[in-house]
């Protein structure tokens, strides 16, 4: 609010503090900015809370900001980080297997780690879906990936991201 009011916008913006489900408006928007991703595009109800905000609130020639995202993966040599995550579960007192399985089958953020750099790619990045907000129907997303190695490694796992097209150009 102070941003708007400091640029003066703040007799242009209307702010609410509620989830869009539960906003009406007494009419529809020019322009409609999201960004709830998370770590990733599918993250939470991300996709759901789009399409919905979308079929209520925007025009049908408004513009959404993000268009769309682009997700990424490509496999990754990382055992620093591998060892950073498992390590602790692979214990010779104590059998924490079940522990150790479900965090190799689990999602990691490198929120708490470092970065993944472009040298740790063990095959070339493949994208392999793309989310337009202006016309996604459901929130399930599909693709499917083939890589090819360009060096012999060990595969520690699939590194994820995504690239926004904010707006055309």
């Amino acid at each position: 609010r102070e941003c708007a009011k400091r640029n003066g916008f703040a007799d242009r913006i209307t702010f609410f503090e509620a989830r869009s489900s539960a906003v009406e408006l007494p009419e529809r928007a020019d322009v409609m900015v999201s960004d709830m991703r998370g770590s990733m595009p599918l993250h939470g109800v991300h996709v759901s809370a789009i399409i919905d905000a979308r079929e209520r609130f925007l025009k049908r020639d408004g513009a959404q900001i993000p268009i769309s995202d682009a997700l990424f993966a490509a496999p990754v040599e990382t055992p620093a980080l591998y060892d950073e995550l498992v390590g602790v579960w692979s214990r010779p007192d104590l059998n924490l297997t079940a522990c150790r399985e479900a965090v190799l089958n689990d999602l990691q953020s490198e929120t708490n780690a470092s970065p993944i750099r472009a040298e740790q790619l063990v095959a070339p990045a493949a994208c392999w879906a793309t989310i337009d907000y202006r016309t996604v129907t459901s929130p399930d997303v599909s693709g499917k990936l083939a890589f090819v190695a360009t060096r012999d490694a060990t595969i520690h796992g699939i590194a994820g991201w995504f690239e926004a097209t904010v707006a055309q150009g």
